[in-house]
C-alpha cells in the first residue's frame, strides 16, 4: 500500500510522463505516468529527484534510473480510457 495517495505533482515535459511530485521528508517520488498511472517510488535520495528534473529526457531518466532501482508502489493504475 502507497505511503501518500496525494502528493502535489508538478507537469513536466514528456511524451511518457505527466507529472512529478517530490517529498523530500520521507524521500518519496511520485510519477504519473501519460497513460494515467500513478506510482510511488521510495526511499529516493534528493540528488536522483533532482537529476530527474534536469533530465534532457524525464521519460528515459524513469525508465533507466528511476525503475528497477527503487522499490514502487502503484497508487493509480492506468486510465481504463487509454487503453
Amino acid at each position: 500500500m502507497s505511503r501518500r495517495k496525494h502528493l502535489r505533482r508538478t507537469r513536466v515535459e514528456s511524451k511518457a510522463v505527466r507529472s512529478i511530485g517530490y517529498d523530500p521528508a520521507v524521500r518519496l517520488l511520485q510519477v504519473e505516468f501519460d497513460g494515467g498511472a500513478v506510482y510511488d517510488y521510495l526511499d529516493v535520495p534528493p540528488w536522483e529527484h533532482a537529476a530527474l528534473l534536469r533530465a534532457e529526457s524525464i521519460g528515459r531518466h524513469v525508465t533507466y534510473r528511476i525503475k528497477g532501482n527503487f522499490r514502487h508502489e502503484l497508487v493509480r493504475p492506468a486510465d481504463e480510457s487509454m487503453a
